[in-house]
């Protein structure tokens, strides 16, 4: 076998295996990585912590885009990997870059919980993880010295759009999770 068929049959394998992770949800890659990662920040290695932290996040992304079709608590799972990198770059002296990641935990979990798109049992799982990167963000930002109209919007829209997905859930439950007048998606 020449290299470029044997480059791309290994390609071939990875992107099986990649794919079928996907459609089982496996979480053994992200819990291996961050594991690596955790061993890595415990001895010191900031910069290999990093990447394999960012790996970590990578691979959260592929199990949340993922999560429709497994039980792989991806909320809880995209939290920690964002929360995760947040801390190692705040002790490392970039807040602003910790404020990033703490953001997009939030931004993610309260995009999915307010789509129709996500399911039901997903869209209640990140307003639960939700409420977890809302605390992390709000006490980022007061040590940061945020305005508290800005801390303000984050608590009020993680409320309503938690108050709207309790709703559509308590609707689909009296509607037998049976309902054809509105856009709710119960599975």
């Amino acid at each position: 076998m020449d290299a470029n068929s044997h480059n791309g049959a290994e390609r071939a394998t990875r992107f099986s295996a990649a794919l079928s992770r996907a459609r089982t949800g496996d979480d053994t890659t992200w819990r291996r990585t961050t594991e690596a990662a955790n061993a890595a920040y415990a001895t010191g290695d900031l910069r290999h912590a990093i990447d394999l932290y960012r790996e970590a996040l990578d691979e959260a992304e592929r199990l949340f885009a993922a999560a429709s079709f497994s039980s792989v608590p991806v909320p809880v799972i995209y939290n920690i990997s964002c929360h995760n990198l947040a801390e190692i770059v705040e002790r490392s002296g970039d807040e602003g870059a910790a404020e990033d990641f703490l953001v997009r935990a939030y931004d993610k979990l309260l995009a999915s919980a307010a789509s129709p798109e996500t399911p039901l049992p997903l869209r209640l799982d990140c307003v639960r993880h939700l409420k977890h990167a809302l605390a992390q963000l709000v006490q980022h930002l007061r040590r940061r010295a945020a305005p508290d109209a800005r801390i303000a919007r984050y608590v009020d829209t993680a409320k309503t759009t938690a108050f709207a997905v309790f709703h559509a859930a308590k609707h689909a439950e009296i509607a037998d999770l049976n309902c054809d007048h509105c856009a709710v998606r119960p599975s």
